[in-house]
């Protein structure tokens, strides 16, 4: 006997929520194998007031370079928790570091004077309960992004050159990049439409631009944001009890996406946007020729997706996209599916 319509939509949508905690599980145990770098509050020293304060504008500066340095699932950078306030000492120092079971502690402090600033950045490693390495850098104020980057460059390359973990690594932003979208699954009608038609197949295809990539980070992970025309094709037929019938549908999505890192090459992915809906509706009556009818009305669309990336251009993952076509009788529908992207290139600061 089949499963009543709403449970076996309900299954699928629990199927494709087990499958991203299975990928979320998989990334959290491959950061636990990474070498993690704790980063201590940084003292913010204002010299014209003599005012020593906690701003974590700074440290939030810095994760957000460093997540955007490649680093190959062998490091990861995080904000240490154990305390509010920036280490004095070096033996305040090694006391968060032990607290923490911290295998590395930065900490240091960022000095703003006369328009200029200041940083110095100690590298404490507990093992050898020593600082085994310090990296400073000056700006002006104008340009304090740049004086951020050059400590996360100057940070990167140690572990990369003294340490021989990330002989690749790089500070990298993308530009301008281009990538081709596939999916593949199904489709599932709610509302009015669910009683007399089924979902069967649906196909899609589509082109992603990337501005910049990264634009920005959440903690240590980086985001970008992208704009993802694609164009679809879904087929449905009626249910048994009602007069045979088909329904092509054919939607024009114009989606903004949101893509946020979770590791070297996973991301999570969500969009939302507009779209076009041009459905046919061939219907065989049993009294009468068929009749074919035809229909155009605008609508919302959604996704979420989860994706591993298998190569530097290749990333598979699963998907599933929520629409809204504002017909007379609105046409609700959601598509769990496999998604492939492919990338096509860019330009690379």
């Amino acid at each position: 006997m089949n499963a009543p319509r709403p449970l076996r939509a309900v299954a699928l949508v629990l199927l494709f929520c087990a499958a991203c905690l299975g990928q979320v599980r998989a990334q959290a145990q491959a950061q636990a194998q990474a070498l993690t770098i704790a980063i201590a509050p940084i003292a913010v020293i204002d010299a014209q007031s003599r005012a020593v304060g906690n701003k974590s504008r700074f440290e939030d500066d810095l994760l957000g370079r460093l997540s955007a340095i490649p680093l190959g699932g062998a490091l990861f950078f995080a904000r240490s928790r154990e305390c509010d306030a920036a280490p004095a000492s070096l033996l305040e120092a090694a006391r968060l570091c032990e607290r923490g079971s911290h295998p590395f502690l930065l900490y240091g402090y960022l000095r703003s004077s006369e328009g200029m600033c200041y940083s110095e950045l100690k590298l404490l490693s507990r093992e050898g309960k020593r600082i085994v390495a310090a990296f400073a850098s000056a700006d002006d104020e104008d340009h304090y992004p740049r004086l951020v980057g050059d400590l996360a460059a100057k940070i990167v390359r140690y572990f990369a050159d003294d340490l021989a973990l990330l002989p690749e690594a790089r500070d990298s932003v993308s530009r301008n990049v281009f990538e081709l979208s596939f999916s593949l699954g199904c489709w599932t009608p709610a509302g009015d439409w669910a009683e007399p038609m089924a979902g069967i197949a649906r196909a899609e295809i589509g082109l992603r631009l990337i501005p910049k990539e990264p634009l920005g980070a959440i903690g240590s992970r980086p985001w970008s944001i992208a704009a993802a025309p694609r164009i679809e094709y879904a087929l449905g037929i009626s249910r048994p009890g009602y007069e045979t019938s088909s329904l092509h549908r054919l939607s024009v999505r114009f989606p903004v996406e949101a893509c946020l890192g979770v590791g070297s090459s996973d991301l999570v992915r969500a969009s939302a946007g507009v779209l076009v809906g041009f459905d046919i509706l061939s219907q065989e009556r049993k009294y009468g020729s068929r009749l074919v009818e035809t229909a155009v009305a605008g609508g919302l669309c959604a996704s979420v997706a989860y994706f591993r990336g298998l190569s530097d251009r290749l990333r598979v993952g699963l998907s599933c996209g929520f629409d809204a076509v504002f017909y007379d009788d609105p046409l609700y529908s959601f598509s769990p599916s496999i998604s492939i992207d492919y990338r096509l290139g860019g330009v690379h600061d």
